[in-house]
């Protein structure tokens, strides 16, 4: 099984992480993208090499019967789907989403660079390409709760699929 735990920037993607590696069990392996070090800006190049890297990891996890989350800003489409499925690995995704006005705090805290700040869209597009590209997603509005119940909501859902 993967699990894409995706957001925009500021919704607790990467604060999930550690929580979740020490309470879920040792058949999930959990991964931040962003610790691959994700410009902003990144070029297709850097994403294509990295995303392939990952699937790379995810394709040996399955074949040990080790369940993978993966938690960044992954659009769904750049995932092959017909590749996993081939593979026999079923894919879930989880939107993290909060309200705009929430996150610029959040972003204004973590002093992120005014660009990504005033970028409102982002939230926006990452609906609208869960739309588009993947209909079977889930969303958890991280705006008003703590990390720790985030994380017992992903932990919630993933025992019942």
């Amino acid at each position: 099984m993967l699990v894409i735990i995706t957001g925009a920037s500021g919704v607790g993607k990467s604060s999930l992480v550690p929580i979740l590696k020490k309470l879920l069990p040792p058949s999930f392996l959990i991964y931040d993208f962003d610790e691959l070090g994700t410009p902003y800006d990144g070029t297709e190049i850097w994403k294509d090499h990295h995303l392939e890297q990952m699937f790379a990891t995810i394709y040996q996890n399955h074949s040990k019967n080790i369940h993978t989350i993966v938690c960044g800003l992954i659009r769904p489409q750049w995932v092959n789907i017909k590749r996993l499925s081939s593979s026999g690995i079923d894919l879930h995704y989880i939107l993290l989403n909060m309200s705009k006005s929430q996150r610029k705090i959040r972003l204004e805290r973590r002093k992120a660079p005014i660009s990504l700040i005033e970028d409102e869209e982002e939230i926006d597009l990452l609906h609208f390409w869960m739309e588009k590209y993947e209909s079977n997603y889930i969303v958890i509005d991280t705006s008003d709760i703590t990390t720790l119940q985030v994380a017992s909501e992903v932990i919630t859902l993933i025992s019942q699929i």
